[in-house]
């Protein structure tokens, strides 16, 4: 059995992060760009995207994309919901 292919996305993202690729506040790609790098559907890398900001690892802001939360700022791990974006 097969990993699903947005978990495949999402494990990626998680350990880049986690190297430092992608900083705090740095922008990941967007949905659009990850299903090209990953050769799947838009909607598999809006998945992998949904569950990491479910999971508190990055946050969307409109206009700007899907950023990464700093894990060591406590207070970053808590985050309040302003119109369509999720902020920390």
């Amino acid at each position: 059995m097969s990993i699903p292919a947005y978990k495949q996305i999402k494990d990626v993202l998680t350990e880049e992060i986690r190297q430092g690729k992608y900083k705090p506040g740095a922008v990941i790609p967007s949905v659009n760009r990850l299903s090209e790098m990953f050769g799947t559907s838009r909607n598999t890398a809006v998945k992998a995207v949904s569950d990491l900001v479910h999971e508190g690892i990055v946050y969307t802001v409109q206009g700007k994309g899907t950023l990464v939360r700093d894990l060591k700022n406590p207070k970053a791990v808590l985050h309040k919901r302003k119109g369509n974006s999720t902020v920390p």
